[in-house]
């Protein structure tokens, strides 16, 4: 919280550039109510930025009647009936005095606040004013003006500059709850707060502020993170939103009352409540037109809006409804719960269809609320009941409704039975189950053998076993077939919320096309899974964040990779389905070493507290249960735990033996990867002697390219044969696996240091170099470490860079402050490390 920077839209800028132009009369800046003008103007008003002496006029509906009201500050020394030629007399006489008690102004900045209110005799003068060159105009308005001439009048005399302030876009709440709570929320509760609030800046500041009160927003990792989105709305909180609705037009308000009680209503009910027009005449972003039907657009300003409303306003609004709509009744959950408070009769076939409603929309508390008032529940409600529960996360109630209300679900309801049975030991098994292959817990077969059993198979149950499928297929080292399976799996209607398999089968074939090499086809897959409602963003966008990280740190765009992986794990961290932090971690230790372009100097004691870091970094975190994230948590875990390992000064042999052995229990790929980080990341020569042995002993699957590829290194580099390895590095960059090309490479770089040939290591690195320019990246972890031990140093790299950039030896001198003779010390050193003669050279976008 003390950390807070002023945040300015890019409306300010705007603003500001406008009001600093000498050829510019002033601004017209509107928008809607809530939206931000008003924090706009007050930032501007106490802001240096502009150096104009300020009249500041506030208008009112109480001024709109009265003729030159609203320039009352500006005339309070006419001494003559007013009319216009004296009004502006009076006005300019105010403004000239102003000028001359500040001394070298040559303007003077009157704003006009609450516009909309303002009459046209005084919005005449002010444009005419302008006319003297002594005066700029910042006119605030909603454009809705009371004054219809008034506005035309500012317009067509004064010439002014519009600019709109519009609601917030989700990268500007990232911004903006900089400025409001001193860190900023991740993308993904980014979104979450935008959909919930239509991006009204006022209503997004409450949303940040409650939720901060409440313990649901919270600071992981200097990221603001939702744990949860909906809020209990406070008194303080449902004030202010009250005032946001009542600054619009009566009918507007009433509008707003009525949709807030009675949810969603069609375009006729609209004509028969009379505010159909209202609507037409006053549009606002707050109120949605969709398909024939009128939405709240903003679920936090709905909530707000119920909750500041006494009881008597509710009843009044109520009745007002039933007087309109007769029997013409809105179905939604929360009017149905209204009619519940009024003691009206609610059938039960309403109260059923009202529940419904809400547990497919993910408001199962209130589903569960109304279905306490369905007297003797039957096997509908009950069905209801148990997935509201599922839907919720409340596994024990859920298995315990599903043990005792058999009999009530009946015949016609085993599938939804056995479907929920399902869900319930993928997503939390109980405690006193045995282990074992998951599928032989449901059906007493394995998924690996392609068994299949007798008995029902169909929606929660065949998905569940489908995604389990693909997952062993993956680690059975058969990737492109999981990809294949994953692609064709649909989902329909479950017992589960269907996004949370949709979910698993995304990282399934993800991670299959990661492993096959298919770098775009898995950036398509990502690209193209939606997240509609808050409650997906909230379950999904961590997982989604740490794929892309994944994707791209494996085709070597480190830098993307981490500012996604920083935002996954403040997500993840409270929301975690399928079990990627721990893939977040090891992603972290892969590529750390690239943050500021150099290879981490740390000395041992460092080195072995990082690693300590890293390694208790998910340690205890898996509760029992959660098989579905589990499966991907414990394996990722071993290559944190190895990649944590790997980076101490003394790794320990036994401990990687350790966690090999048991990647080998988990099938051949993962195994197999782990042992090539062991030969790629190892210090210890009989560390990566040994990972060799093992790797060159392999039986690797072909579909698992990306294996393949590393075990054909591994040999390449064993034969020591310099040509072949670069000849590989080659054509692993042609065919795009940079990360593997650029690990070849810097092996050629160790093979010619070791032969003590600067020449030719020269040539390697400068290959390094320009494969890193085509990326737009800087060295990391390996290929840090080798550059770092013989090739060039962080300044030599900036010296090279601004070479590149056409500058010369004086030029670059001037800039980095250093005497020419260094900069030419450094250039000769240059040239000795990389083989080469003459300054062209240092062009890596070219080839040698």
């Amino acid at each position: 919280m003390n950390n807070r920077q002023e945040w300015n839209r890019r409306e300010y800028a705007l603003v500001v550039r406008a009001l600093k132009s000498p050829g510019n009369a002033g601004v017209l800046l509107s928008g809607e109510f809530g939206t931000g003008k008003s924090q706009l103007v007050r930032r501007l008003v106490t802001s240096k930025e502009l150096h104009l002496p300020m009249i500041r006029l506030i208008c009112s509906a109480a001024l709109t009647d009265s003729s030159y009201g609203a320039l009352a500050p500006l005339l309070s020394g006419a001494q003559q009936p007013i009319n216009d030629v004296s009004a502006i007399r009076a006005a300019l006489a105010a403004v000239e005095e102003l000028l001359q008690l500040e001394h070298g102004a040559e303007h003077v900045l009157i704003t006009i606040e609450e516009a909309q209110s303002i009459d046209s005799a005084s919005a005449f003068v002010l444009g005419q004013m302008v006319r003297s060159g002594k005066v700029k105009l910042l006119v605030v308005s909603n454009e809705q003006h009371e004054d219809p001439l008034s506005l035309d009048a500012l317009m067509s005399v004064a010439r002014l500059t519009r600019v709109v302030v519009e609601p917030l876009t989700p990268d500007e709440i990232v911004d903006f709850s900089g400025t409001v709570l001193g860190y900023p929320v991740s993308r993904g509760s980014a979104k979450i707060i935008h959909q919930l609030t239509s991006g009204f800046q006022s209503l997004v500041q409450d949303y940040l502020e409650l939720a901060v009160r409440l313990g649901i927003l919270l600071e992981v990792e200097q990221l603001g993170a939702l744990r949860e989105s909906s809020l209990a709305i406070d008194h303080g909180t449902a004030g202010r939103i009250a005032a946001l609705a009542h600054r619009h037009p009566p009918q507007v308000q009433q509008l707003f009352e009525i949709l807030c009680i009675t949810g969603p209503l069609s375009i006729e009910q609209v004509d028969r409540l009379g505010l159909r027009e209202a609507l037409q005449q006053h549009p606002t972003a707050l109120i949605e037109l969709r398909d024939g039907w009128t939405y709240l657009s903003s679920e936090f300003f709905e909530e707000g809006l119920r909750a500041s409303m006494s009881a008597g306003r509710s009843a009044g609004v109520y009745r007002e409804v039933l007087a309109h709509l007769g029997e013409d009744l809105p179905v939604g959950p929360d009017f149905v719960g209204f009619r519940l408070i009024f003691g009206d009769t609610v059938s039960r076939e309403e109260l059923l269809a009202a529940a419904r409603r809400a547990q497919r929309s993910h408001r199962y508390q209130q589903a569960l609320e109304l279905l306490e008032k369905v007297e003797e529940p039957d096997r509908e409600a009950e069905a209801i009941r148990l997935l509201a529960h599922l839907g919720a996360g409340q596994f024990q109630a859920a298995r315990t409704l599903l043990s005792t209300s058999a009999g009530k679900l009946g015949d016609e309801e085993g599938s939804l039975a056995q479907d929920v049975g399902c869900a319930l030991n993928w997503l939390h098994p109980a405690v006193t189950e045995p282990g074992g292959d998951l599928t032989q817990r449901f059906w007493g077969t394995s998924a690996s053998d392609g068994g299949h059993s007798d008995g029902y198979r169909g929606g929660d149950c065949a998905l569940v076993e489908g995604i389990e499928r693909v997952r062993s297929l993956y680690w059975l080292g058969q990737p492109s077939t999981a990809l294949h399976l994953s692609e064709q799996s649909t989902v329909g209607g479950t017992a589960v919320p269907s996004c949370r398999y949709r979910l698993a089968l995304l990282v399934v074939a993800v991670r299959s096309a990661v492993a096959t090499g298919s770098y775009e086809q898995a950036s398509r897959l990502v690209d193209g899974f939606v997240m509609g409602s808050s409650y997906e963003l909230l379950m999904e966008h961590g997982t989604v964040q740490a794929l892309r990280a994944l994707i791209d740190a494996r085709r070597g765009q480190v830098s993307n990779a981490q500012l996604y992986l920083r935002q996954a794990r403040a997500e993840l961290a409270l929301n975690d389905p399928e079990g990627l932090l721990a893939l977040c971690s090891s992603l972290d230790l892969l590529i750390e070493q690239s943050s500021n372009g150099e290879a981490l100097s740390e000395d041992g004691a460092q080195r072995n507290d990082k690693a300590e870091q890293f390694g208790q970094c998910n340690a205890g975190r898996r509760e029992p249960g959660a098989l579905a994230a589990n499966a991907w948590w414990a394996a990722d875990q071993l290559e944190c735990d190895l990649l944590a390992e790997l980076q101490r000064t003394k790794p320990s042999a036994g401990v990687i033996d350790r966690i090999l052995r048991s990647a080998q229990q988990n099938g051949v790929f993962l195994y197999g990867i782990l042992t090539y980080q062991v030969w790629n990341l190892s210090r210890n020569e009989k560390l990566a002697s040994r990972a060799a042995e093992i790797l060159g002993g392999l039986e690797v699957p072909e579909e698992c390219a990306a294996l393949q590829r590393r075990q054909r290194a591994v040999q390449v580099v064993q034969d020591s044969d310099v040509k072949a390895m670069q000849g590989f590095a080659q054509e692993l960059h042609d065919e795009g696996d940079r990360v593997l090309a650029l690990e070849m490479i810097t092996r050629v770089v160790d093979y010619w240091s070791a032969q003590d040939n600067p020449r030719n290591r020269g040539f390697a690195i400068r290959q390094i170099h320009e494969w890193l320019h085509q990326m737009g990246q800087k060295p990391w972890g390996r290929m840090a470490r080798s550059l770092e031990e013989s090739g060039l140093t962080a300044r030599e790299n900036e010296i090279v860079e601004l070479v590149r950039q056409g500058l010369s030896n004086r030029e670059i001198a001037r800039l980095l402050t250093v005497s020419q003779r260094t900069v030419e010390g450094h250039l000769y050193r240059i040239f000795a490390k990389l083989g080469i003669t003459q300054r062209s050279d240092l062009n890596f976008g070219g080839r040698h």
